[in-house]
């Protein structure tokens, strides 16, 4: 017979799930520490690959041609499209100045003498495993021009060894004042020891109206493309219509003057009298040879920019002497040229005998 008071079993009373074993939780803090690694890793291989690798493998940009004929016919079409940016990306030279290498000079260009029936004729290897020599055929305006030009294979493609052509002014004289007044394309040009164009006509002028300047080649042709340069482009120089008339009025108003002073011996006249028994300032003097009616020489010295007018002149005069009484003559004793000269950079301009 049992006991009605059995004991509280102490041990029900107080149960509680046990906890998970420490091995579970350890490993899945080494998972989770796996797997960040792995990513990690791979985020390091991706910055390498776009970092380190990408920049180097990554192919420039196509700018020259495909083959080297392609090239010298995308040149030339740049040139005829009035492009030129994509006219000097096919080159491989760089330009000091791209002042005369706008789109606006090249159109100008092409409006003078337009390029077009680029042909090329044939192809032979150059002297480097990399370059080709490629014959071609162009017409700028009605003057036809076949040549040989230099195209190098780059990282780029193919590209023509010159785009531009670099000139490098001079007059037959050795150069002087007259190429400070030189114009291209209607911009100052002048003493600029080298200017570079695209091929084609040139438009040459001068600032100082007195003048002309005119090139011995107005047109740039494929022999200096080959060569990239024009080492000796001559300048030519003559006194203009404008100057030519004003040398003539300056002189005449210089005679003119001479002619109503009283003096003996006028600054920068052709007409003087030496001689001590004459009173100053008391000449009156008549040109007999009517200068306004010739036709004067004008010869034109470009390297000093001085005019050399030439005219014939006589005078007969009277004058006032020193002891009393008057005196007359003529100077010189029969006509006879006189030759003045007149700085033609200078405006207004002024003769002196």
């Amino acid at each position: 017979m049992f006991d009605s008071s059995f004991p509280h079993s102490e041990p029900f009373a107080q149960f509680s799930p046990e906890p998970p074993p420490e091995r579970s939780r350890r490993a899945l803090v080494l998972a989770l520490a796996a797997a960040g690694a792995i990513v990690l890793i791979i985020a390091a291989v991706w910055a390498v690959s776009v970092f380190a690798v990408g920049p180097s493998s990554q192919k420039p940009p196509q700018t020259g041609g495909k083959t080297p004929e392609e090239a010298v016919r995308l040149y030339f079409d740049a040139l005829a499209q009035d492009n030129p940016e994509k006219a000097l990306a096919l080159g491989l030279d760089h330009p000091v100045s791209k002042e005369f290498l706008t789109a606006d000079v090249l159109k100008r260009q092409q409006d003078l003498a337009k390029v077009s029936g680029t042909r090329i004729t044939g192809t032979t290897p150059g002297n480097q495993p990399d370059v080709v020599n490629v014959s071609v055929s162009v017409a700028f305006g009605d003057a036809v021009s076949e040549d040989v030009l230099v195209v190098r294979k780059t990282p780029e493609g193919w590209k023509l060894a010159h785009s531009t052509v670099t000139l490098q002014p001079s007059a037959p004289t050795g150069g002087g004042r007259a190429l400070e007044f030189l114009t291209l394309f209607g911009k100052p040009a002048g003493n600029v020891k080298a200017i570079d164009v695209f091929p084609g006509t040139l438009e040459v002028g001068s600032i100082n109206k007195n003048i002309e300047l005119v090139p011995e080649r107005d047109k740039e042709l494929l022999g200096q493309l080959y060569q990239g340069s024009d080492p000796n482009w001559l300048i030519n120089g003559q006194i203009s219509q404008i100057g030519h008339d004003a040398v003539v009025q300056a002189m005449q108003a210089k005679l003119e003057a001479c002619e109503q002073s009283s003096d003996l011996a006028g600054q920068g006249c052709p007409n003087k009298l030496n001689n001590a028994q004459a009173s100053p300032g008391t000449a009156r003097w008549t040109e007999t040879e009517n200068y306004a009616d010739q036709d004067p020489d004008i010869a034109v010295d470009f390297a000093t920019m001085t005019a050399k007018v030439t005219v014939t002149l006589h005078w007969t005069f009277a004058v006032q002497l020193v002891g009393g009484g008057n005196g007359n003559g003529q100077f010189p004793t029969e006509p006879r040229d006189f030759t003045g000269s007149a700085d033609l950079a200078r405006d207004p301009l002024e003769v002196v005998f």
